[in-house]
């Protein structure tokens, strides 16, 4: 997917694209990055943020640049 002509992905959505693409659940990240399922699911909405060893370890987990993941900039998946 590639988004362009000014469309801007949301870092929620972003990281929800980019964990389907790994073949990855909710709850096989949360497991990866040692916390419960309901609090991840509730940072990857947007309810909550993630602290940023989180977002660190979600980057190595996705293999991506955080700033691709978490900052408001163009992504090609």
């Amino acid at each position: 997917m590639n988004i362009s002509g000014g469309e801007r992905m949301k870092a929620n959505l972003k990281l929800k694209v980019l964990r389907q693409s790994k073949g990855l659940s909710q709850e096989d990240m949360a497991r990866k990055i040692n916390m419960p399922t309901t609090t991840y699911v509730k940072k990857e909405t947007g309810k909550t943020k993630f602290y940023i060893d989180e977002a660190y370890l979600i980057s190595k987990i996705l293999e991506r640049d955080i700033e691709d993941i978490f900052f408001n900039k163009l992504v090609s998946i």
